[in-house]
């Protein structure tokens, strides 16, 4: 999604990526609640998780406010690659 929103809607590197997190984030909630019902989740470890999660959101937020567009974008674009390379092998 992120790179449509960036390279087709044209919206910088910092919209299109507040813009991802919050349109994902009605599916995520939807998909929980299957879960939830089906018991697929691990409750011990769920409060870790969320606490960790929660601080990586917002020293990412922040982090990424310092770092240029053009290296965000070229950061991403690495991510998304190595990340394609692993899913092929």
């Amino acid at each position: 999604m992120h790179p449509a929103l960036t390279r087709i809607l044209k919206l910088d590197e910092y919209k299109a990526r507040g813009t991802t997190l919050i349109t994902i984030f009605p599916a995520i909630l939807i998909a929980s609640i299957f879960y939830s019902n089906y018991n697929y989740f691990d409750w011990n470890k769920i409060l870790y998780i969320v606490i960790g999660g929660c601080i990586g959101g917002f020293l990412g937020a922040i982090i990424m406010k310092k770092i240029p567009k053009f290296y965000l974008a070229l950061i991403f674009d690495i991510f998304l690659i190595g990340a394609s390379i692993k899913n092929i092998i």
